[in-house]
């Protein structure tokens, strides 16, 4: 993912945790822009969790007095400290609706509800495609791409799938280019596609487990796979040191949401000749978010390089993957 849409997101993300939430006596007020030292991370880096408490619903008035929509309100959780009340939802068969405020009472309602074809993955070179709904969902990376489990597949997964169809064309490109590396041990083994409600929107690698971060130590490990990569003629785009895997005394680069085909010799030279400085570079660029990221501010206890889940960590995974959700729970 480009590091320009991985930034909007993070700040759309954190400009709806900085909104207006109650106080004791139901006023409002604003949070602060720079958190407590101990919520900071919390805060800019995890994703909003909404678990619903509550439908309430009366389908027979809203089809009696012919109402668009159900007199239904979500009752929510949010992030496990806020409850919040979501709007009526619209009747009959739509994948799109458009909210406006209404300016005499000021409540939320359905403007427009509409079925619309949406964007999606047009080139299926894959055999095998997963609805999205048969995945258990885990530890987050950053944005769009998680580890996932499956009944499809014995081992955990690299999960990536567009989060809303404006997205679908970034992922399309790095489909192609996976395409492009089969067989050429450049990058983990795609494993087949991901679909919603049979539109392609994604795709499920191999995750690398066990592994780290390329270090300077690495950098042999990693020219050899960029070699390989420069050798099809493709232009990684955003190489650093969090774009390659190291396990088994192999390098596996990853992350190919701005490769491109490249027939230019020094662009792609000028790529290789970086690759030292970057894995010099100790600022932190471009590394994923992780649960540890969300969870734990200790920076002594910081491992940059590491990359495999805690023991703990694993063990909630598997009991996720082996029970399901124990409620319905939505990432916004």
């Amino acid at each position: 993912m480009t590091n320009s849409i991985k930034q909007t997101r993070q700040s759309a993300r954190l400009i709806a945790k900085n909104a207006e939430s109650p106080t004791k006596n139901g006023s409002t007020m604003t949070k602060s822009t720079k958190p407590s030292a101990n919520t900071t991370s919390l805060v800019a880096k995890s994703i909003p969790r909404i678990k619903i408490l509550a439908i309430q619903q009366n389908r027979r008035d809203a089809e009696a007095l012919n109402l668009p929509f159900y007199q239904t309100t979500y009752r929510v959780l949010v992030d496990g400290r806020f409850i919040k009340y979501f709007p009526s939802l619209p009747l009959g068969d739509w994948n799109q609706a458009h909210y406006s405020k209404n300016p005499i009472e000021g409540d939320p309602y359905c403007v427009k509800a509409s079925n619309l074809p949406l964007q999606a993955i047009e080139n299926i070179w894959h055999p095998v495609q997963i609805d999205l709904l048969d995945f258990k969902l885990g530890h987050t990376f950053h944005f769009g791409t998680m580890l996932a489990a499956s009944s499809r597949f014995d081992s955990n997964d690299i999960l990536k799938t567009a989060e809303f169809p404006v997205d679908v064309h970034i992922f399309e490109d790095e489909s192609d280019i996976y395409e492009k590396l089969q067989g050429d041990q450049v990058a983990p083994q795609f494993l087949g596609h991901v679909t919603e409600h049979g539109r392609d929107v994604g795709m499920i690698l191999e995750y690398i487990e066990n592994g780290h971060y390329a270090t300077i130590e690495d950098l042999t490990l990693c020219q050899q796979v960029l070699a390989k990569l420069h050798k099809l003629h493709l232009l990684h785009g955003d190489v650093h040191k969090y774009q390659f895997i190291i396990r088994g005394g192999r390098a596996f680069l990853i992350d190919f949401a701005t490769a491109r085909h490249c027939g230019d010799s020094k662009l792609l030279e000028e790529e290789f000749q970086s690759l030292e400085k970057q894995l010099l570079d100790d600022s932190g660029f471009g590394r994923p978010d992780s649960y540890l990221d969300c969870y734990n501010d200790d920076d002594d206890n910081d491992d940059s390089s590491k990359l495999s889940l805690t023991s703990s960590e694993k063990a909630d995974f598997e009991a996720w993957r082996d029970r399901g959700f124990p409620a319905l729970t939505l990432y916004s």
